[in-house]
């Protein structure tokens, strides 16, 4: 009876526990669904508890994640490697590149206009490169590519920056002080000019050839003598003009403007790139009247023609009768008297 009574007491003990697990688990439940922010307090510490654990794996097996980085660095300096031979043998596969050349050709536009006709200019583009030697020399002017109408592209880009500076000194010009560019009544206040400016002309019509170049006197108390002007509507075109008048106050109804000279080299380029346009846009032709007035004529001979020798042994053959002639013409001496040269008399004293 005793044997059986403590086999019954050892189970009774048994399910005790279990009993008491359910009842702690129905209690933590309930106090989950009655306060939800200390459920997830519960929560969160669950997973600081988790991520404990790992840590304490990863720092209990060093040995493996050492293993594991050996295996990345490896694998990314084979691809480095890998890469490295890629570009080698491109590079050498590719063909060296041309040094780069640079021709000068005169800022002119009917220059420029020659250069730029297809099918006849391959002659003048071998010669800008005849006197290079050395890798960068191109056998055949074929070969060389040259824009079609670049004289025009050339003109439209010095007028847009031209016409650009112009627009950002004109809205810097207050009254009145006008601290780059001065508008005038009219010509007679132009003699205010300083040495070194400009005055910037805004014909009413097209003048024409008449705008190549000219000039203006200027009062020698401020220092200039000579003063230059520009024809805005032949170097910057109507459509140039209109719009300094559109965007500008200061060109609005104004015919004569002075260009102030300034130590800034942004108004240093500015009148530099004028004179630029003078001279790229200029055309200057030789007349036959020049020709007359010095009295030569297209042949390029003055009074009667006569033909010239070509060949050395035609110039040899002229020289002979003239040398003959020469000798020829010379007296000779006719007796031994005449013959020996006088001598001057001794004299004794």
């Amino acid at each position: 009876m005793e044997d059986v009574e403590e086999d019954v007491e050892e189970d009774v003990e048994d399910e005790l526990p279990t009993k008491g697990a359910s009842l702690r688990s129905e209690a933590i439940a309930a106090e989950a669904k009655s306060s939800p922010g200390e459920a997830t307090a519960v929560e969160a510490e669950g997973a600081s508890l988790g991520s404990e654990a790992i840590t304490a794996e990863a720092e209990s097996s060093p040995a493996e994640s050492d293993t594991v980085e050996g295996t990345a660095e490896s694998a990314a300096i084979e691809g480095i490697s890998e890469s490295t031979a890629v570009e080698d043998a491109s590079s050498q596969e590719r063909r060296p590149r041309r040094a780069p050349l640079t021709v000068y050709v005169l800022a002119r536009k009917k220059a420029i206009e020659i250069l730029s006709t297809p099918g006849s200019n391959h002659k003048y583009l071998s010669n800008l490169t005849s006197s290079r030697h050395g890798m960068a020399m191109l056998a055949k002017g074929e070969r060389r590519i040259w824009r079609e109408a670049m004289d025009e592209i050339l003109l439209e880009m010095m007028r847009k920056e031209a016409i650009n500076t112009l627009i950002l000194r004109a809205n810097s010009s207050d009254p009145p002080i006008y601290k780059f560019i001065h508008p005038c009544a009219g010509w007679e206040d132009t003699k205010m000019a300083y040495k070194g400016g400009c005055i910037l002309w805004l014909p009413k019509r097209w003048q024409g050839k008449k705008s190549v170049y000219q000039t203006l006197d200027g009062d020698p108390k401020f220092g200039a003598e000579k003063v230059p002007v520009h024809d805005l509507m032949w170097l910057l075109g109507e459509k140039g003009v209109r719009k300094l008048r559109k965007e500008t106050w200061v060109f609005r109804g104004r015919e004569v403007l002075i260009l102030k000279p300034w130590k800034s080299r942004a108004m240093r380029n500015l009148h530099l790139l004028l004179w630029k346009l003078q001279g790229y846009l200029a055309d200057p032709k030789v007349m036959e009247t020049d020709f007359t007035s010095l009295g030569i004529d297209k042949a390029g001979s003055t009074g009667e023609s006569k033909d010239q020798p070509t060949t050395e042994f035609e110039a040899r053959s002229t020289r002979e009768p003239e040398i003959r002639s020469t000798r020829e013409s010379k007296p000779q001496p006719t007796t031994e008297s005449e013959s020996k040269p006088r001598r001057k008399p001794k004299i004794n004293w």
